[in-house]
């Protein structure tokens, strides 16, 4: 129809003009709204050809061109003012950020949010939408019923960050009108909370481009769909979308990874979803045999070590951002925002700690006793309320005491639990709970040999005035040589000779994990200090070199006091069994004398116990002092060596090995004497040259009791066993 029929249209039924093409979207809403009797109607081209009223012919045409925020007519049905103004009605809840769906396409489209508003074309098989760039998010994404097609980073599927993918939703697996678990027209649903839904997704990625590992292609996935019930604003939405988005930048290991967010609709329906990688389960499938263990059973001993892993998770939100929290989107609060934020941080703490108490009955006492610990657990939550008063029964502490009396380092994560599923006065913050665990036995792994614990840097000792002073001299005019840097030390070999006699050479590989055990005293400490040391017996071939490690132990442990100031030295040997003082720390106490019983520990007994010992005692006693004085690995194959599993780190953890036992020292008691003696000398001499030359009394008389000052001082707390 031309203008100048429109023209005659308009004059015969005493209607004004309708909007000119230039006019917006908006405008010939508007026109609906003042005549509600006429109807739109709309072409497949994306643009109205007509109104009319009624059965009538056609009033008016108006062409609707697209717009930055708006987009265009893509059904071919009619609608008069009175269906949009229902529809619109239906929307209200969801905010003044709404959509209009006819047949998946948007009818009427205001912006999401200013600050997701993104870049680009979201593709669907109905038609596109434009958007204006106002910031650096990734595409959300308008869809109608059918594939759905999200860019992502590559990175975020487990790629390098030099490629992107394209990623195709291409089946739903989700919820229908039969329920949870259900299957009909291949949909099942995996979860249902309070706010959302879970589906489970096949997707289709493909790579837009190689990355630096040179793979292209596609290949399939599955990916989990948050889908927010209908009562989920899209101003909450929204607020969850940049909260999500926020955090994904920071990447953090046990926090999920975000892939993006998208709105999915149909004629009266949109609903409003968020894309995550699909994991093999949750943690209560875990715990209650869902899911198949035997590729995780192997693992269960690693799980002690991801209780401060996810407390650094809860951690990283609170410290970052103002509201991540409750696990989730919770429904809108009238109290005070300041308020809200510490209840719901101590609400994120608190479910925490529930979720550790399941996972320390899962770990001290499998899938039957996490069942019997859901029945003694009482939850006080109202959905309502944005605070309760959780109150856990005391029966649950009794509980976690009880299934973890055999587990040391449960006893260690139960005492921070039970905090945590205190009153809010006494439940820690989140880096509390984070610091404690870091400090703790259990954030340790085993690498394959040995049980191994970080330190906090906090709690590492700074350098000493001395230790500086070192390391100096030795960065100028390079390190010390060793002690065993002799005729007597382990000696280099031609490599074309076959021969291996180094400490450096790479032992034969050992069937089994073994350590072997040495509790050196400390010296000039006050009380009394014995410790640990660990020897590895795969790199140690014969006893010379057993010997030589032994000694550095020693000396290392003793340290300058015990090598100048000390009149006492290894002069014996003991087997004994020795127990940790402390968690995570090296420092133990010896117990009895003798020599453990296997299969705990490996060594090769051939005479009775008291000789056995006596003999390894005087061998490892003479390569100390000489290490040219042993030959062979005799000594070694006597020495009992700890066989898998290992010594464990927490508190009173016992072991057995090899004790040194301090004496007297002949050479060093003549060394001090005859040092002392010099030095009064000299005194003397000094006296008699600078003071008076005559007055040979009074020159020996300050001397002598400066050095006898110095014997006693010296002398007296060794004799007395308190240095």
């Amino acid at each position: 129809m031309d203008n100048e029929s429109s023209s005659q249209n308009l004059q015969h039924e005493e209607y004004p003009e309708a909007p000119a093409a230039s006019r917006s979207l908006s405008g010939n809403l508007e026109y609906l709204k003042l005549y509600p009797e006429l109807t739109a109607e709309s072409s497949s081209e994306g643009e109205i050809t007509s109104f009319r009223k009624d059965s009538e012919e056609s009033l008016s045409p108006s062409k609707i061109i697209k717009a930055s925020g708006e987009s265009s007519f893509t059904s071919r049905r009619t609608l008069n003012w009175s269906e949009i103004s229902s529809r619109l009605k239906k929307r209200k809840a969801l905010g003044d950020s709404t959509s209009i769906f006819i047949n998946g396409t948007a009818l009427h489209k205001r912006t999401i949010s200013k600050s997701i508003e993104a870049p680009g074309k979201a593709r669907s098989m109905s038609g596109s939408f434009e958007y204006s760039s106002s910031g650096e998010n990734p595409n959300i994404q308008i869809s109608a019923q059918g594939d759905i097609t999200v860019t992502v980073g590559y990175e975020q599927l487990g790629g390098d960050k030099a490629s992107s993918s394209v990623l195709v939703i291409k089946e739903w697996r989700g919820i229908n009108k039969n329920g949870i678990g259900t299957r009909e027209h291949g949909f099942r649903n995996i979860f249902q909370g309070h706010t959302s839904t879970v589906f489970e997704v096949d997707a289709v990625v493909t790579r837009e481009n190689a990355g630096t590992d040179g793979v292209g292609g596609s290949f399939m996935t599955k990916l989990a769909v948050k889908q927010l019930k209908k009562e989920i604003s899209s101003k909450r939405f929204d607020e969850e979308y940049q909260s999500l988005y926020a955090v994904s930048r920071v990447h953090h290991p046990n926090i999920v990874t975000f892939l993006g967010g998208f709105l999915y609709g149909d004629d009266n329906t949109v609903s409003r979803n968020f894309l995550f990688p699909m994991a093999i389960g949750d943690m209560k499938q875990f715990i209650c045999g869902s899911i198949n263990h035997s590729a995780l059973s192997q693992f269960s001993g690693t799980l002690w070590a991801q209780f401060e892993g996810l407390a650094s998770a809860i951690q990283f939100l609170h410290d970052r951002y103002h509201m991540l929290a409750d696990f989730g989107i919770a429904k809108k609060n009238t109290v005070d925002s300041e308020k809200i934020r510490k209840l719901l941080r101590y609400e994120d703490v608190w479910k925490l700690g529930i979720a550790f108490a399941e996972l320390l009955t899962y770990l001290g006492g499998s899938t039957v006793g996490v069942k019997q610990f859901y029945k003694c657990i009482l939850f006080k939550y109202d959905e309502d309320t944005p605070y309760n008063e959780n109150i856990v029964k005391l029966d649950i502490m009794a509980w976690l005491r009880w299934t973890l009396r055999d587990q040391p380092w449960g006893k260690e994560v139960t005492e921070i639990t039970l905090r945590m599923l205190g009153t809010r006065d006494e439940c820690p913050s989140a880096a509390e709970v984070s610091r404690f665990l870091a400090n703790s036995s259990s954030a340790c792994f085993f690498d394959g040999r040995r049980f191994v614990h970080f330190e906090n840097t906090d709690s590492i000792p700074k350098p000493s005035i001395l230790d500086k002073t070192r390391s100096f001299i030795e960065q100028r005019f390079g390190a010390l040589a060793p002690h065993h840097s002799t005729k007597n030390g382990p000696q280099s070999s031609d490599l074309s000779s076959g021969a291996i006699t180094t400490p450096s050479a790479s032992p034969s590989p050992q069937a089994q994990v073994k350590e072997l055990y040495w509790c050196v005293d400390k010296a000039w400490v006050e009380p009394s200090e014995t410790w640990l040391c660990i020897e590895d017996p795969h790199q140690i071939a014969e006893d010379r070199i057993l010997c030589t490690k032994l000694k550095a132990s020693y000396d290392r442990i003793r340290g300058l006091r015990g090598r100048y100031l000390s009149w006492k030295t290894c002069l014996g040997i003991k087997f004994t069994s020795f127990n940790r003082l402390y968690t995570g720390k090296s420092q133990v106490i010896c117990m009895s004398v003798g020599l453990p019983k296997p299969p705990g520990y490996e060594y090769v007994l051939s005479q009775p116990e008291l000789v056995h010992m006596a003999i390894a005692s005087e061998q490892i006693l003479a390569g100390i002092h000489d290490p040219s004085k042993v030959v062979g690995n005799d000594t070694l194959e006597m020495i009992p060596k700890k066989v898998d599993p290992l010594l464990q780190p927490h508190k009173g953890a016992e072991g057995w090995g090899l004790h040194a036992v301090q004496g007297w020292s002949m050479w060093k008691i003549v060394l001090w004497m005859g040092a002392l003696t010099v030095v009064g000398l000299l005194f003397v001499v000094l006296w008699l040259v600078l003071v008076d030359s005559k007055d040979l009394q009074n020159a020996f008389t300050p001397g002598m009791f400066l050095v006898a000052m110095l014997c006693l001082a010296l002398g007296v707390p060794q004799f007395l066993d308190a240095a």
